[in-house]
């Protein structure tokens, strides 16, 4: 997992692919982030959406108040941060695909215009006519 380097991104490569933070305002690399917590954000997991070796995106989760995430919600937030990275690479696949094949087909259609006459009718499939009729 190839991540870009900078401080939460460090702290997500030392920790597996997992952050998690039961004090917000005591975490320096989260400070450029406040404003999107929110204040009244207490605790914080970061997870990261991989698809092969590249970072897709991440994932955060908050909870207000005095409670912490569990070791089930952690877990099954992993899950989900894994399945979401499956979508998301299945999707991107299927556009590569959509785009190739829009391609294949523009190419098709300009050899097809192209081709000269005497190509194009022998290529085209014998009669099935009866001969005399």
């Amino acid at each position: 997992m190839a991540l870009p380097e900078a401080p939460l991104f460090a702290r997500l490569r030392e920790s597996h692919g997992i952050f998690v933070t039961e004090n917000v305002k005591a975490e320096p690399d989260l400070l450029p982030l406040n404003g999107f917590l929110g204040e009244d954000v207490n605790a914080v997991l970061v997870l990261p959406l991989i698809g092969g070796q590249d970072l897709i995106a991440l994932l955060f989760l908050q909870i207000t108040g005095s409670r912490i995430f569990t070791l089930t919600e952690i877990e099954l937030a992993r899950t989900i941060a894994n399945q979401a990275a499956i979508g998301l690479e299945n999707a991107q696949l299927y556009q590569s695909t959509v785009r190739t094949a829009e391609r294949f087909s523009v190419l098709n259609h300009a050899s097809a215009r192209s081709a000269p006459a005497s190509i194009r009718m022998r290529s085209t499939p014998p009669s099935t006519a009866p001969s005399g009729a």
